[in-house]
């Protein structure tokens, strides 16, 4: 119960403060009630991976929980952030015999949100087309497909500042616009808005 009830937290925590990662006084930003909670949990998941509990029958739960663990790093401090996405890139790196069908687009997300927040966005773009080629079109979650198509967009405008990703980005506003979840608009905007004016 402990484990996916740190999972929920960092869900919701990574979707409602992944959009200012990004910014310098993100932290300020965030209430101190959650940043006290964000950092006590993430803590606690480095605690509960470095027990020896998890090998050989509880692999998927092991990775699933790094993910949660990763997520939460990603609101941390840059140097955090940085240790965040190299768990991720760790993850997929040691697991790739493992099916991630499920969970890849998750996994995805957390690598844009992570290098978007480093300022590293030629990863950005590298990420995303490893997340082409590897998802092979199938969309398992469509709000991380739009978020992880707005960061590229971004990335790729911040990067060249060629007009085509302007139109990208617009393009993917009003694919977020009309998709079913409200989440979705509003964060793509933030992170549009934050680079676009």
């Amino acid at each position: 119960p402990e484990l996916y009830a740190i999972t929920i937290k960092s869900t919701y925590y990574l979707s409602r403060y992944h959009c200012i990662n990004h910014r310098n006084d993100f932290r300020q930003v965030i209430p101190p009630d959650d940043r006290q909670d964000i950092a006590r949990l993430a803590a606690r998941c480095e605690e509960l991976i470095s027990k020896d509990i998890w090998e050989p029958d509880h692999i998927n739960d092991l990775i699933h929980f790094r993910l949660a663990w990763s997520a939460l790093l990603l609101l941390g401090e840059h140097s955090d952030i940085k240790k965040g996405v190299d768990n991720l890139e760790k993850l997929m790196t040691t697991y790739q015999q493992i099916t991630f069908s499920e969970s890849m687009d998750s996994i995805f997300i957390c690598l844009m949100i992570g290098y978007f927040a480093m300022n590293d966005y030629k990863s950005c773009v590298d990420t995303f087309k490893r997340y082409i080629k590897l998802s092979k079109g199938r969309v398992v979650n469509s709000e991380n497909d739009l978020e992880i198509h707005t960061y590229y967009y971004v990335s790729q405008w911040i990067s060249s500042e060629r007009k085509q990703y302007l139109r990208k980005i617009q393009e993917n506003y009003q694919r977020a616009g009309l998709h079913t979840g409200g989440t979705v608009g509003q964060q793509s905007r933030v992170v549009r808005v934050r680079w676009l004016d």
